[in-house]
């Protein structure tokens, strides 16, 4: 599998070597920036590896927009790297820092449409709303 970029084709395996969940290696990310004709490429990724072990609990940090959620988003499928390759075991996925609530939906629409999401059973989204 391979996901396609403004630059060409990033490869994708969904099978991880060694017994790892994850592996990501030469990741890269840039946006537009500025206006025509001062447009410019600003890089927020920069060959970004991350290896996990498993059973290894990892933290990404740093300043504001120096490419955290950018690159969570690329792990996940949610966005297109420019270049780098990535191979996982599983699936994956990430909570973003900004609530994910709409206000126009009950609760109990919100329960429906994350049941549907995760691709939950009737029975275990009922058996989980009770949980909460």
């Amino acid at each position: 599998m391979s996901a396609e970029t403004a630059s060409g084709t990033v490869p994708v395996s969904t099978e991880a070597g060694g017994g790892r969940l994850l592996e990501a290696h030469g990741i890269e990310k840039g946006y537009p920036r500025g206006v025509w004709p001062w447009r410019r490429r600003a890089q927020v990724l920069r060959g970004a590896d991350l290896t996990p072990a498993p059973g290894e609990v990892v933290g990404l940090v740093g300043e504001n927009g120096s490419g955290k959620s950018t690159l969570m988003k690329i792990l996940v499928g949610a966005l297109a790297a420019d270049a780098g390759s990535m191979s996982y075991t599983g699936r994956l996925g990430y909570c973003p820092q900004e609530p994910v609530v709409y206000e126009r939906l009950t609760c109990d629409d919100h329960f429906e449409l994350f049941g549907r999401a995760y691709a939950m059973t009737d029975e275990a989204a009922r058996e989980s709303r009770r949980a909460l």
